[in-house]
């Protein structure tokens, strides 16, 4: 029906979502969260992370909730990447809140890869320095 390329070459390793007649997916070198119109492949947001987000994206009432993962040196001159979590509004793409998770030692130096989960008002994400968060919507 359709396809979405990448002109930077960026690459998706997170698997797409599909809720209210659109897709979200997670990119890589873009370090965006976007929806897409799952039925024509028309961009209807993007939402710029600043890092990788690897995980498949986690919708709950109208929220999406995804992690972002920062790495050092970055081989694009010129961007640092950024760790963290977010939850966006799924209709706007406007950032609802975000949180900041600890830093690790190494190439990829923090931030959340595994798709989180919620459960009666928590959001629970697991980040690379071995901590499960719980965090009230």
């Amino acid at each position: 029906m359709w396809t979405h390329v990448f002109e930077d070459g960026s690459w998706v390793e997170s698997s797409p979502v599909v809720a209210a007649d659109a897709a979200f997916i997670g990119t890589s070198d873009a370090l965006n969260l976007m929806a897409f119109d799952a039925a024509t492949g028309d961009i209807r947001w993007q939402f710029f992370t600043g890092g990788w987000t690897w995980a498949q994206p986690m919708i709950d009432d109208n929220t999406v909730y995804i992690g972002a993962i920062s790495a050092f040196p970055y081989y694009f001159e010129g961007v640092d990447l950024e760790r963290g979590f977010f939850a966006v509004n799924a209709t706007t793409g406007q950032q609802k809140w975000w949180v900041d998770l600890p830093a690790v030692k190494g190439y990829v130096t923090g931030g959340a890869f595994a798709t989180s989960a919620v459960a009666r008002g928590v959001v629970y994400v697991a980040s690379l320095d071995g901590t499960i968060h719980a965090i009230r919507q």
